[in-house]
């Protein structure tokens, strides 16, 4: 079942402690708490690591263009105390998840095999959740580059100044054929591009 989220999927629920952010040392939060708002949940492999780091400081250069248009949560599976050292030696504003138990990043299909060096082992796959504020998938971004992150989830994220566009996309996913998706996606994308880019010329 996890392997086969897509868009339109509903987000498997969680519950877990969030460090950072918002929540300082520690909170337990559960996905259903931000029903209402877009979150972005974004899986990575490891605390302080290049790939995860350029990643995160993505996200933090980045921070005035998300911080109002969703919540967002870096999750893997380190623990609390290294989720805490990680943000304090990058200066991260967002919090990230502890899965030490590995239920989160089982339940959306991320924990995978992996092989470097001609050795397999289990890890977590760099891979983006988009949810929508009635708890639906609005884009699943797989195998990410860290530089390029930001930008997709930007062009993810539903306008500011339309939020219900959330709503309005999980809808027709599930109202039209299958064989459609993949055009109304490619549609979704570029009008969300064309708001941003309409939007950032207002602002000058």
């Amino acid at each position: 079942m996890s392997n086969a989220l897509e868009v339109g999927s509903v987000a498997p629920g969680f519950s877990t402690l969030a460090v950072g952010g918002e929540f300082g040392d520690g909170k337990r939060v559960a996905l259903s708490d931000f029903l209402g708002r877009p979150v972005v949940l974004y899986f990575y492999p490891k605390d302080d690591t290049p790939g995860c780091t350029t990643q995160a400081c993505g996200i933090r250069d980045g921070w005035e263009a998300i911080k109002e248009r969703a919540v967002v949560f870096g999750v893997s599976t380190d623990s609390a105390s290294s989720h805490l050292k990680f943000i304090k030696k990058y200066s991260l504003p967002f919090a990230l998840l502890a899965d030490e138990s590995k239920e989160i990043v089982s339940a959306y299909g991320v924990w995978v095999e992996k092989s470097m060096y001609g050795k397999k082992y289990m890890g977590t796959e760099r891979t983006t959740f988009v949810i929508g504020a009635n708890g639906t998938l609005l884009e699943v971004l797989r195998k990410v580059k860290p530089a390029e992150h930001l930008d997709l989830v930007l062009a993810a994220l539903p306008c500011a100044c339309c939020p219900e566009r959330a709503d309005l996309q999980s809808e027709r996913s599930h109202s039209q054929i299958p064989n459609g998706r993949r055009r109304r996606r490619e549609i979704f994308r570029a009008l969300r591009l064309f708001l941003i880019v309409q939007a950032d010329g207002f602002g000058g």
